[in-house]
């Protein structure tokens, strides 16, 4: 595992009661980094993303008093030295409820670096406010995060497979908007189905439906289109980061 980065030193700014702070470049003498720092850094444009993801995923996932918040005390971001396997990463930092985003170098290759670091930000940062007590499927866990990226108005990535063999369904962005749009408030329940750790019946709870059931529906031709969804996801998520 990796080990914790400190944060104890790092200039906060306060953000709905999480610290929103930047943290200089692993590889400060480098072009990207040197990018980094102008584009991102010397004019506050990631304080902005960072505390706007953060805004956000927390409505999102806790819209009131009936949904326990997560403990997130601070969220930092750097940019990574190197290339990550995926555009950013969350690490825990050095106390309890302190998490530090780090983006990868290949973020500052992007045509458009804004986009690449604002869509990688947005998906981190809503994953890392996920309730995660064990046990939930991997592939739900980025279909969460990947959901609420698109809700923020971030397209969501292709289709993902499904990691776990011998299930009957594979979530994806596009099926966790489907139960959403059956059922609203289905995200935000089934976050906090997972604060308690997960069973076999967690999901259906939050949709108040077998899951399986909504997953043929959403498959069969009278169901969710795939396309379809995610554009109106997207659409949808326009909207909403219009009104933060």
């Amino acid at each position: 595992m990796d080990e914790p980065i400190g944060m104890a030193e790092l200039p906060v700014e306060a953000s709905k009661g999480v610290g929103i702070s930047v943290i200089s470049s692993a590889a400060p003498s480098s072009a990207a980094a040197r990018r980094f720092d102008l584009l991102f850094v010397s004019n506050g444009r990631a304080h902005r993303i960072l505390h706007r993801a953060s805004r956000f995923a927390e409505k999102a996932l806790y819209p009131d008093d009936r949904f326990p918040r997560k403990p997130v005390d601070r969220i930092a971001m750097q940019l990574a030295s190197v290339d990550l396997t995926s555009m950013a990463s969350v690490r825990p930092g050095a106390a309890s409820g302190e998490y530090v985003v780090l983006l990868s170098l290949a973020v500052m290759s992007a045509a458009d670096a804004d986009a690449a670091v604002s869509a990688a930000v947005h998906r981190s940062v809503a994953r890392l406010w996920l309730w995660d007590e064990g046990g939930a499927p991997g592939s739900l866990m980025e279909a969460m995060a990947d959901y609420l990226a698109a809700e923020a108005g971030f397209r969501p990535s292709p289709n993902s497979t499904c990691g776990e063999s011998g299930r009957c369904w594979c979530w994806s962005a596009e099926f966790v908007s489907y139960c959403e749009e059956r059922e609203l408030g289905f995200v935000a329940r089934l976050n906090r189905g997972m604060r308690q750790g997960w069973t076999e019946f967690t999901a259906d709870h939050a949709l108040g439906s077998p899951v399986k059931q909504a997953y043929a529906e959403f498959r069969s031709p009278a169901g969710g289109n795939l396309e379809q969804s995610g554009n109106s996801t997207s659409d949808r998520g326009e909207e909403r980061q219009r009104s933060l």
